[in-house]
């Protein structure tokens, strides 16, 4: 807001109610143009209120040199001169709104009101080019056509820039990161996360050098994590680069690009593959393994990828059971070379060759216990050869046991979920979801797809095992939009939340089997026109108080005992009270109260000074 005073002081005086309000609004004062246009330099706006008369800069050459710094701002100009020049010399710089003094609040409103939809649009707007824009980028990463209708949205990529790490950096931050990208980059961008590790981003060609870039992504990234990363980038001259344009750049190790580093032997492996020749291929892979665990440095982005090829040529050999997907997806995984190495081995295994003698060994001792050796003689060798295959395969029997028990006694549901889904893969395939959905203008299906990407993301929880009261609640939301948008159920859901504890840690995924319960087996069987599931979170001393009720059909009390039995489809609420048992004692545990054809209602008690230091 720029301006000498005379316009700020009666704006002041009254509060103005919006009834299109910008998240978190804030306002900075400026006296006069020229400090007006020092913050502009120093930082993004979104709207600019200015005088006409000013010291120094007037408010026409104010919008002139703002709209050259920030071609996205909207100006608003009071003026006391309503000769139609100075209109139009407003109109012709993009002003949205200019108003004559004096300014009534009611008039004021109206046009702020107008500014902000316009801009609150214009986001929504460029939050969906976005998604689409993103579909396009992995469609032209995994070498697929773009199709016809969608080529318009092709981002005019010029420069490719991409960042590795040694942890699943983008998997907890790479939403974070990304904004962070948008507050801190004076240049168009398009950025997609490939995989839990590495991201990339997309410039136009209206952008600084890439050194200086590639040092502002490190900075950025080193405010979320310090675990250090590498970046290389490539020229691009048309989007059809972009698939082989990264495939080049995998071969490189970033950061310091002159730096000497050690080559996977990919095309001395494929060659003696296509040869048959798999025991040279796995003297290849031995000699470039003893100078990476000697210390050398190799490209993690190169060896994946070479890895990857490697890997599914020898599986398309000797089947493992798994798609050349789930291979990628395990190579990915990896965070260090021990790991890569143990896939490797593994599978030289499973073909019978490995790189020397004893690796079998070191592949079985290292926790592989798949692999076998091949009994090629019939001597006391060939029996030793033998004896070890059986050896191997009693330890597995005995840790399939083993792990089998374990999880009947310890284990939830939540967890094999969460070892069974690759989220990273299905964040991005709703995503795509969204995006088709978006460019087929079908909102329902759009939402949808956010909302199920929501509970997702909250439910599997990057693995944690705990969670916020709040991370909770988000979940649960989550879940109840996508039943009501179902559109079987109709039902209101009621919150009642003390937000004072909502940082308090609670075992994840503890609601949800409880709120799924009340809608299908309580509302969902109810024929009451006035359906409510009411949902409260409250502290009574040192104990969080969870309650989930409805107003549904009820249940008898054989039905109510029957929940706690494994054996019946109430697993999930026995469940719940197991977890809550075994990590916190009988105390803590779960309690329904039900009427048949009145209501029910769970009570969860946890402690809360125990899990605020969980």
């Amino acid at each position: 807001c720029c301006s000498d005073g005379k316009i700020r002081r009666p704006l002041q005086s009254r509060r103005i109610r919006l009834r299109q309000p910008l998240t978190k609004p804030s306002v900075m004062p400026a006296s006069d143009g020229r400090q007006a246009l020092e913050l502009l330099k120093q930082s993004r706006y979104d709207i600019l209120l200015t005088d006409i008369k000013m010291p120094f800069i007037d408010g026409l050459e104010l919008s002139r040199e703002a709209r050259q710094l920030q071609p996205q701002l909207s100006i608003m100009i009071f003026s006391g001169y309503g000769e139609f020049e100075y209109a139009q010399s407003a109109i012709s710089l993009g002003v949205t709104e200019y108003l004559l003094k004096p300014v009534d609040a009611a008039v004021f409103r109206e046009s702020l009101d107008r500014v902000i939809g316009d801009l609150n649009h214009r986001r929504d707007l460029h939050r969906n080019v976005q998604l689409a824009r993103k579909h396009l980028l992995f469609t032209l990463l995994n070498g697929e056509r773009v199709p016809d209708g969608e080529r318009t949205l092709t981002p005019d990529c010029r420069l490719m820039m991409v960042i590795s790490f040694a942890n699943d950096f983008f998997s907890a931050e790479g939403e974070q990161f990304e904004s962070l990208l948008e507050q801190t980059l004076d240049v168009s961008f398009d950025f997609v996360s490939l995989y839990p590790s590495e991201g990339l981003v997309f410039f136009s060609s209206d952008m600084p050098a890439p050194e200086q870039t590639a040092e502002s992504l490190r900075a950025l990234a080193g405010s979320l994590t310090d675990e250090p990363c590498e970046i290389s980038w490539t020229a691009l001259n048309a989007p059809s680069e972009i698939l082989p344009a990264y495939q080049r750049l995998s071969r490189l190790e970033s950061g310091d690009l002159g730096t000497e580093t050690l080559p996977f032997p990919l095309d001395a492996c494929m060659e003696a593959i296509r040869s048959s020749n798999l025991r040279l291929c796995a003297e290849h892979y031995e000699r470039f393994r003893a100078a990476a665990l000697d210390g050398c440095v190799y490209s993690r982005i190169y060896t994946r990828y070479a890895m990857a090829q490697v890997l599914c040529s020898l599986n398309h050999l000797q089947p493992s059971g798994l798609s050349d997907s789930a291979i990628v997806d395990q190579i990915f995984a990896c965070h260090d070379f021990e790991s890569l190495d143990r896939l490797m081995l593994g599978q030289l295994s499973r073909t019978g060759v490995d790189g020397n003698d004893g690796s079998v060994l070191r592949t079985f001792g290292s926790g592989d216990m798949s692999v076998t050796v091949p009994v090629s003689r019939s001597d006391e060798i060939g029996q030793l050869e033998r004896s070890f295959n059986d050896m191997a395969a009693h330890i597995r029997e005995l840790i399939e046991v083993t792990y089998n028990n374990e999880l009947r006694e310890r284990e939830y549901q939540q967890r094999l979920l969460q070892a069974q889904i690759n989220p990273h893969f299905l964040y991005n395939s709703l995503s795509i979801i969204n995006s088709k959905a978006i460019l087929a203008e079908q909102p329902e299906i759009s939402d949808m797809a956010m909302q199920l990407s929501r509970f997702y993301r909250s439910a599997l929880n990057h693995g944690r095992q705990t969670t916020t009261i709040q991370g909770e609640l988000e979940n649960i939301h989550a879940y109840v939009n996508l039943q009501l948008m179902l559109g079987s159920n109709r039902f209101t859901p009621v919150y009642d939340v003390d937000h004072s504890i909502s940082n308090v840690r609670i075992p994840n995924f503890i609601l949800q089997p409880i709120v799924e319960n009340a809608i299908e087996h309580g509302l969902r069987c109810s024929l009451k026109p006035d359906r409510t599931l009411t949902i409260r979170v409250l502290r009574e001393d040192s104990d969080v108080i969870f309650i989930v009720h409805d107003n549904g059909a009820g249940m008898d009390e054989a039905t109510l005992n029957s929940l706690y039995n494994e054996k019946t489809e109430g697993y999930g609420i026995r469940n719940v009270d197991d977890r809550l048992r075994l990590t916190y004692g009988d105390r803590y545990s779960m309690r329904i109260i039900s009427e048949l054809g009145v209501s029910t209602t769970a009570i969860l008690r946890l402690p809360a000074d125990f899990l605020s230091n969980a």
